[in-house]
């Protein structure tokens, strides 16, 4: 795809020009040096829910991410990710003021703000529920600030709210109630200032004053630090250690307030920071891409993790990191706006569902205590204002900074939520996988579950050379598709490259994407080789179909006249989320003496067996939400009628 003239320039240093050759000899790459196995077997694990993904973008990027130029597409490359949360705010909630009436600017939060804010969900929510809330929702970022914010101020904050999401209330998952306050004047502990931030939200999350929204809070930052110096507790790390308190005070309030989405508790968590420096006291938040896809700053979110999401179920509330992407203050060139930072995004939200806690090795094997989401942050090249001045680095979604305010279009990260979208998202049983032989440290391996039949085992590459694992336990007929960076310059970049493919395919101008495209394996004895070259993900769907019927409409057509008679048959999708092909229509119970002449084949493998079927779609098609596909069956009977249930298997495999 045409890549904007925004993007980042930066000299290919040696290490990176490393990074580009390092294990691309073929001889070597066959070899497996790992391996791993899929259990085809149901196993407890983890849910990964609907509307895990998330976007979070500051104030003064509405306009450029959601004006009548940009919308279209913005609403599209969201839709691709099928369900979440857009978040707005950050620093801007506390620094832009609200004014209902205001020219609308970047430098002032209006109406028509709130109004872009209303469209755009408007648009994202007009396809078919998956359940009582709307696919998406917003999170409305107000201030509240030791000094600068006033109830009557709120007050005309959330009645702007109130009148532009008015018979959309349900679109709105809550208002958030500052940002960051350990690093927003509050003080070091939430003891500082007699306790002001507990007095504040207490006033602040009256429904008098905020009216009757739920509430999201705190909204905490993370100290970037090891996980090591957070688990010192005779070291202040901001306000880490202070949950316990702030929970037992907020979640009364959070869970009688909650919506249609139901409450959560958030934190904030980047991994480095571009003020870091490559030596002491700044090395630990200095960004290189080997320490982005390396083990200890994915400990230090673990850690994180596994404390305050344990910290907030022990009160009966989900747990959610409001806000998060590789590097703090707006990204490192050269390591956030790179095919690197899809693969990190890709695994982080894998720690982020089943955390690894370093301190307790296996205590979480059963991932039963994660978070349910996360919301990637967008931001201005130079903070929370002058957005003209171009995207931050580590943007998931870059805007046009120039005056024409154009489409958005995806970075780099934008691959690997995507990946994680259509095929993690929404499914259980989630586990870390283990590897086995000489690199298995290099190879982050999970495993799911998508629906009774289907195991989904991913495979991601965090290391900066090429290797090879072997997989065992590969049922015929699975399918696997593949993330890999691609570099439009053609100068052969990879973990360094500009932009990503999935199955050989981008997303398209207008932001749609036009489907995945899996290669299907059937490998003899089950058992394969995968190289994994620099930047790269696999994740191979393996099993038998899985049946579908209970997300799908069926209309049949009056049988035509002829020998064969032919029959068109209408299968809608009348769920909230897509159906992966191939689509089989399976015909149970056939009358006596028809025969469908244009059958794929028998069942064999999803009881009940020895029936016919037809492919509808091949593996390379979805059936959106709320999409109809025709497919025409051809029937041998000198019966003037026939008799069958249809039943529709979705999945990998023979049925």
């Amino acid at each position: 795809m045409k890549q904007r003239s925004f993007r980042r320039k930066f000299g290919r240093s040696l290490a990176l020009v490393a990074i580009c050759t390092a294990g691309m000899s073929v001889a070597n790459a066959q070899q497996p040096t790992a391996s791993v196995v899929i259990d085809p077997t149901h196993q407890t694990g983890g849910v990964i829910p609907q509307r895990y993904m998330g976007i979070a973008i500051e104030w003064s990027l509405i306009e450029r991410y959601m004006n009548p130029n940009a919308q279209p597409a913005f609403v599209n490359l969201l839709r691709n990710w099928d369900s979440g949360f857009v978040r707005v705010g950050g620093g801007s909630q506390d620094s832009v003021p609200y004014s209902a009436d205001a020219p609308n600017t970047d430098k002032v939060i209006t109406n028509a703000d709130f109004g872009l804010l209303r469209s755009t969900l408007d648009i994202l929510n007009s396809k078919p529920h998956f359940d009582a809330a709307p696919p998406w929702g917003v999170v409305i970022g107000a201030r509240m600030t030791p000094t600068g914010t006033t109830p009557a101020g709120m007050k005309a904050f959330v009645q702007g709210v109130a009148t532009m999401f008015a018979g959309a209330e349900n679109s709105v998952a809550g208002i958030s109630l500052g940002n960051e306050p350990d690093q927003d004047g509050y003080g070091t502990t939430v003891s500082a200032n007699n306790y002001k931030w507990l007095a504040d939200f207490a006033t602040y999350s009256d429904p008098a004053v905020s009216g009757p929204w739920p509430i999201m809070v705190p909204n905490t930052s993370t100290d970037i630090v090891s996980w090591q110096t957070l688990a010192d507790t005779t070291r202040p790390s901001r306000w880490f250690w202070d949950w316990p308190q702030i929970l037992d005070t907020v979640a009364p309030t959070v869970k009688a307030r909650a919506g249609v989405f139901g409450p959560w508790v958030g934190d904030h968590f980047y991994a480095f920071a571009r003020n870091g420096t490559a030596n002491p006291p700044g090395q630990w938040r200095f960004a290189t891409i080997p320490l982005l896809l390396g083990k200890d700053h994915m400990d230090a979110l673990d850690y994180l993790v596994y404390k305050h999401a344990g910290m907030a179920a022990q009160r009966a509330l989900p747990y959610r990191l409001d806000e998060t992407n590789t590097s703090a203050r707006q990204g490192t060139p050269g390591v956030s706006d790179v095919a690197a930072s899809a693969i990190y995004a890709l695994d982080m939200m894998f720690h982020l569902a089943c955390p690894q806690p370093p301190d307790l090795p296996g205590a979480n094997a059963e991932c039963t205590v994660g978070g349910v989401g996360m919301n990637l942050q967008n931001a201005a090249r130079n903070g929370n204002a002058n957005p003209e001045q171009g995207n931050a680095y580590y943007n998931v979604i870059y805007f046009d900074s120039s005056d024409a305010m154009g489409p958005p279009v995806p970075a780099p990260e934008y691959y690997g939520a995507l990946f994680f979208a259509h095929f993690a998202q929404g499914t259980s049983s989630l586990r870390r996988v283990q590897v086995a032989g000489q690199d298995a440290a290099s190879i982050s391996a999970w495993r799911v579950e998508a629906g009774a039949n289907e195991r989904r085992l991913f495979l991601i590459n965090k290391s900066t050379s090429s290797l090879t694992t072997s997989v065992a336990n590969v049922a015929p007929g699975s399918l696997m598709s593949r993330m890999t960076p691609f570099d439009p310059t053609g100068a052969g970049l990879v973990l360094d490259a500009a932009s990503l493919k999935i199955d050989g395919r981008q997303v398209r101008a207008d932001g749609t994407w036009p489907g995945f495209a899996p290669t299907t394996v059937s490998p003899a004895g089950g058992v394969m080789n995968v190289t994994l070259g620099p930047g790269e993900a696999v994740v191979i769907r393996s099993g038998i179909p899985t049946d579908v019927s209970s997300r799908i409409r069926i209309k049949l057509a009056m049988l035509g006249a002829g020998d064969p008679r032919p029959q068109y048959v209408a299968i809608s999708n009348v769920s909230g989320t897509a159906i992966d092909g191939p689509l089989y229509l399976v015909a149970d119970g056939l009358s006596p003496g028809a025969t469908l002449a244009n059958a794929s084949g028998v069942v064999s493998n999803v009881a009940p067996a020895g029936v016919p079927y037809i492919t509808v779609l091949g593996a390379n098609q979805t059936l959106g939400a709320g999409v109809s596909t025709l497919t025409q069956l051809r029937w041998s009977t000198s019966d003037p009628t026939i008799s069958y249930s249809p039943r529709v298997l979705s999945g990998p495999g023979a049925p």
